[in-house]
């Protein structure tokens, strides 16, 4: 039903004084620079970025200072109630905890103090919303504006997916039409779901978790066009929340749904019958989104098929991350903000090539642990229990709020705490699967809907006297922000330095950056993130460099650069990587120990074992470099193709890497002859590997035990060229295409592109495709073709979202110094004959001991 016309949550004027509501000025800033990060394109990663890093860390101070400017001038200390002050008390000192005891307390104090700023602001509204004349006309005026910008981000969110994804996805699809082929849409792609504007489709759907039900209770408490302009609000946020295709949003949505309709039940806000039929739509929507969105029926299907665990594995991997975190440090925890720093420290070896690196740990309860210890689990489930309490409570009495003498319809009140609380705890479904506290629009609109279920709750409209305490509260707090000021200062400024010094980088001066990003090195020694940026850039920078004593110049200061990032950050494997690159032909000895320890931290890294094999050859330890490059092919099998083994320099250590590659797997495989699933691995791996040296008669006993219709057919086709015909159904399409081009020379071209496009989403380059048309032409057969004329791809890895990481985007996103080398159509199109799978726990367990004592053997050199 409509709220009553003279509902004052719907038309009362509000009737408050100045001197009741100091700061207004304050708040209104608070306010705008609120709406400004929540609509903000992007907006989670500028965060990282000049200048909006220090336009929010601006807000967040002035928050604090709106919420103190309240206390001085009002001289008054208005609590939460309810015990909720004790929690947060106890929340408090957990993060003082976790500063005083992380391995890197100031990236600890920087999220401690965005902490204490959330919770200034939470005290800063609860503490207006309490002086207020009518605080339930406060709470509406304070819930339609959280409506106006939830409606403009629903707005801003369609039009950027729509502009920014959809419409370049129509014209990449007409592109490929006109190549042949269909591209179809689907939102399994990641790059299809919608991402605006926060950044990110989970981020998009869980803030909309906590929006829809706001815009739902809107239309309910308002009447005629705002009704209906609420309405379409609503229609619009549900659009809007199924292009986000979130498996994880799906579940707060599921869990709002049924909360909705339990209220409206035990309110009892329409007849049974149209209940029912609510009820019923509810479960409709849910069916409707699951079932029409490729991406959610593919889960879907997936789990109720008990085949769910693989879509699942990155979540799983991140989970026991958090997990090992936190028992590692249960009073404690690693420390707020740690998490990135030590993330390689503790993966797990059977994490595989999955979540390499990562900034959080994509569940809120798995990095509340490891941040805080066991007060990350303990305090929000206390949170939680209490929500539910007062909910339950304010169910059950008659009279919940006392608003002085006004007529107050206590149903309306009753639903906007039943609407409030069932968002948060939709959210918290959805925070299951994903962190995202770190999203100042997440957590700003928690801290509003908390402060006004605490305002509602209450049913003591007194105001407190004012306290004796009150005025050296307000000046131990602003001199608090004096220090947090001076604290930024250095840091900020650094942030401001860097940025100039990318922007020297741009216009190719150097010198310039080299002295820039020094200074802002200097200013925050502790940040990583500078030292690396400037040994990498310097470092690449020589690559291209053609004075010898220019480039050994540059080679030096990048090493350097790169030995002080590892004693600020000593856990990032993309700094010892690299830093073994760099002084592998200058100090091989180095090399081998940055290696060493790059493969301790990602195993399963490509390349990493290959450079630490190089390392040890340039040191004439033969034995540890076959070592070394046998593990490489372990674990990457494909590395047995790479057209390096043809250079005299390494084809005479070919046959003993492969002696020692075979008698390893025969070792697993007399091992682990339980394992039906690691044994078909290992029979696929052996049957390529024999299928590349022309063992065609081994490889067939062994691709037939292990049933892969794909690996047999073009094993077939190897064996036998003239019944190609008869083999090709079998192939993957791509390989397919392929197998077309070796045949029809006119229609090469074509399908050799259209292939290529299927993989990469571009036309191949125009060298490449002259390259593969020439070599098609120059080999025998298409067995040959592969193996010995095959064009080679080279390329340099890049470390995509490397500064997003990092929490510093303003520097280039890098790419490994080594310089990839690869069989063009074995790694593209036919990858299926030496399987390298990204995740495979059984392989990486068993080649873990191989490795360690690799690593002990090198650390007696």
């Amino acid at each position: 039903m409509a709220a009553d016309s003279s509902s004052p949550p719907v038309s009362s004027p509000s009737s408050t004084s100045p001197s009741s509501n100091p700061g207004r000025l304050l708040g209104l800033l608070t306010a705008l620079l609120y709406g400004l990060f929540t609509l903000l394109p992007n907006g989670h990663s500028l965060m990282v970025g000049w200048p909006w890093v220090f336009v929010w860390q601006t807000w967040f101070w002035l928050t604090a200072l709106w919420c103190l400017w309240q206390i001085g001038q009002n001289k008054r200390l208005i609590s939460l109630g309810l015990g909720f002050d004790w929690l947060m008390v106890a929340l408090a000192i957990a993060a003082m905890l976790s500063v005083v005891g992380a391995e890197f307390p100031q990236q600890a104090r920087w999220y401690g103090w965005i902490f204490c700023a959330f919770l200034a602001g939470l005290y800063g509204l609860r503490s207006w919303l309490k002086v207020q004349t009518n605080p339930l006309v406060s709470i509406n005026k304070l819930l339609t504006f959280q409506g106006y910008v939830g409606f403009a981000f629903i707005v801003i969110s369609l039009l950027l997916w729509f502009t920014q994804t959809l419409i370049p996805f129509w014209q990449s699809a007409a592109i490929a039409r006109e190549m042949g082929i269909t591209k179809t849409f689907t939102f399994g792609i990641l790059e299809l779901q919608n991402w605006a504007p926060i950044g990110h489709q989970n981020y998009v759907a869980g803030y909309l978790v906590l929006i829809l039900p706001l815009l739902s209770v809107l239309i309910w408490l308002n009447e005629g066009k705002k009704r209906w302009f609420w309405s379409v609000a609503l229609s619009l946020g549900l659009i809007d929340f199924y292009t986000t295709s979130s498996r994880g949003g799906l579940l707060g949505l599921a869990t709002l749904l049924l909360l909705v309709i339990i209220g409206i039940g035990l309110l009892r806000q329409l007849p049974w019958r149209w209940w029912l039929g609510l009820g019923t739509l509810a479960i409709a929507v849910v069916g409707i989104f699951i079932c029409t969105n490729d991406r959610l029926l593919t889960s879907f299907t997936g789990i109720m098929g008990g085949q769910g665990a693989g879509q699942f594995a990155y979540r799983l991997i991140n989970f026991e991350i958090g997990w090992r975190m936190g028992s590692a440090h249960p009073w404690t925890g690693i420390g707020l903000g740690n998490v990135p720093l030590q993330y390689q420290l503790y993966r797990p070896v059977w994490a595989g090539r999955e979540s390499e690196f990562i900034y959080q740990l994509h569940s809120t309860p798995a990095q509340l642990f490891a941040e805080l210890g066991v007060w990350g689990i303990l305090i929000p489930s206390l949170l939680i229990i209490g929500l539910i309490w007062q909910l339950i409570r304010s169910l059950i009495k008659q009279n919940i709020v006392n608003t002085k003498g006004n007529d107050v319809d206590s149903n309306v009140v009753k639903i906007l705490i039943w609407t409030l609380t069932s968002a948060l705890l939709a959210y918290g479904v959805t925070s299951l699967t994903d962190y995202q506290l770190d999203n100042v629009c997440i957590s700003g609109v928690i801290v509003i809907y908390f402060a006004c279920l605490l305002q509602l709750y209450s049913a003591d409209p007194v105001i407190p006297k004012s306290s004796r305490f009150a005025r050296p509260v307000f000046f131990a707090g602003i001199a608090f922000l004096l220090a947090i000021a001076v604290w930024l200062f250095p840091i900020l400024r650094a942030w401001q330095l860097s940025e100039i010094a990318f922007r020297a980088l741009e216009a190719e001066n150097v010198p310039a950056f080299t002295d820039y990003l020094s200074q802002a090195e200097n200013l925050a020694p502790w940040e990583a993130y500078y030292p690396t940026q400037l040994g990498w850039n310097l470092g690449n920078i020589a690559l291209t460099t053609a004075d010898p004593e220019q480039r050994q110049e540059l080679v030096t200061k990048a090493i350097a650069a790169f030995e002080r990032s590892v004693e600020a950050s000593p856990h990032q494997e993309f700094t010892h990587n690299n830093l073994g690159w760099l002084t592998l032909g200058q100090n091989p000895s180095q090399a081998s120990q940055a290696f060493a320890t790059a493969s301790q931290l990602v195993p399963a890294k490509r390349g990493v074992f290959f450079g630490l094999g190089l390392s040890l050859l340039v040191q004439q330890k033969l034995d540890l470099a076959i070592d070394a490059f046998s593990l490489e092919c372990l674990r990457d099998p494909l590395f047995i193709t790479n057209p390096v083994w043809r250079d005299p320099n390494f084809a005479r250590l070919y046959p003993p890497l492969i002696e020692k590659i075979q008698s390893t797997l025969n070792q697993l495989r007399q091992e682990n002859q339980d394992d039906a699933n690691f044994q078909t691995l290992l029979g696929k791996i052996q049957g390529g590997i024999y299928w590349w040296l022309g063992q065609f008669t081994r490889a067939e006993a062994e691709l037939t035990k292990v049933g892969d219709r794909q690996s047999q057919a073009l094993l077939a086709l190897s064996k036998d060229p003239e019944r190609i015909e008869e083999y090709l159904p079998a192939l993957p399409d791509l390989a397919a295409k392929l197998v077309q081009a070796w045949q029809n020379p006119a229609q090469a071209q074509e399908l050799i592109n259209q292939a290529w496009l299927q993989v990469n989403g571009t036309p191949m380059p125009e060298p490449l495709l002259q390259q593969t048309l020439r070599s098609l032409q120059e080999a025998p057969d298409f067995y040959l073709w592969l193996r010995d004329y095959a064009p080679i791809l080279q390329y340099r890895r890049q470390r995509l979202g490397f500064g997003v990481n990092l929490r510093h985007i303003d520097g280039p996103n890098p790419s490994d110094f080594y310089q990839v080398t690869e069989n063009l159509p074995l790694v593209t199109w036919f990858p299926f004959m030496l399987p390298s799978p990204i995740l495979a726990p059984e392989l990486d367990n068993e080649l873990q001991p191989l490795r360690t004592e690799l690593w002990q053997a090198i650390a007696k050199i």
